[in-house]
């Protein structure tokens, strides 16, 4: 599964005038890090929810981590997992690590005490019945960029995953993470969007990368 994922990467990357080769398992544009790798692990429990876990480099050596569950056995599951991660994260990371825009992405200014950062983002990914696809409540990610200000950060690259989840039963649980670590300023930040509360499960997901602002940046800085 491991070398499918590894070529279904390869395949992604072309698509956006990347060649990619693989390593070890990485899968690196023009042969160099930074790369991704990816590993789908089925579930253990035969309840037909897998695990995709996707990971990708930073110019530190640090790894974003990025999990997602996919719904069904072996390839199906697997595929259906990397919808969540191509429908938004691919696309921010193709514009902070490979400089590669798309219409996904947006990015932005942003000022912290360690400095002036680049943010890229896209809007957030929803997965649910088609009626709640508009759902995600204006202005989410914002609260998270709001959160992160009030944080002590280094000048490096940062990243911020966040899930907003409703059971349908009355129930919702909202998770935040900051450099691959648990964040609650994060979690409250983004609970407190104003979420719906419907009899339907769904599941909303908001990915932000922070990279610090360079001389290529200057064109973005002159829009602003």
């Amino acid at each position: 599964m491991d070398e499918m994922l590894a070529d279904f990467m390869r395949k992604l990357f072309a698509e956006y005038g990347l060649q990619a080769e693989e390593k070890a398992g990485w899968v690196l544009p023009d042969g160099v890090f930074p790369a991704l790798r990816a590993h789908w692990l089925e579930s253990d429990t035969g309840n037909g929810i897998g695990t995709l876990t996707v990971e990708a480099t930073l110019s530190g050596g640090e790894i974003i981590e990025e999990t997602y569950a996919g719904v069904g056995t072996e390839t199906t599951g697997c595929m259906d997992a990397l919808k969540n991660f191509v429908a938004g994260p691919f696309h921010v990371l193709l514009s902070g690590l490979w400089d590669v825009q798309t219409p996904e992405v947006d990015r932005s200014i942003c000022d912290f005490d360690a400095g002036r950062f680049i943010l890229h983002s896209t809007e957030p990914v929803y997965r649910g019945p088609a009626q709640g696809a508009d759902i995600a409540p204006p202005g989410a990610l914002e609260l998270l960029e709001e959160a992160l200000i009030r944080k002590e950060l280094s000048e490096q690259e940062h990243w911020v995953s966040a899930i907003h989840c409703n059971t349908g039963k009355g129930e919702a649980h909202t998770h935040a993470i900051l450099d691959n670590q648990p964040w609650p300023e994060g979690s409250e930040a983004f609970a407190a969007a104003g979420w719906q509360e419907t009899p339907y499960f769904y599941t909303v997901r908001g990915f932000l990368l922070f990279t610090p602002e360079t001389a290529a940046d200057a064109d973005l800085e002159d829009e602003a």
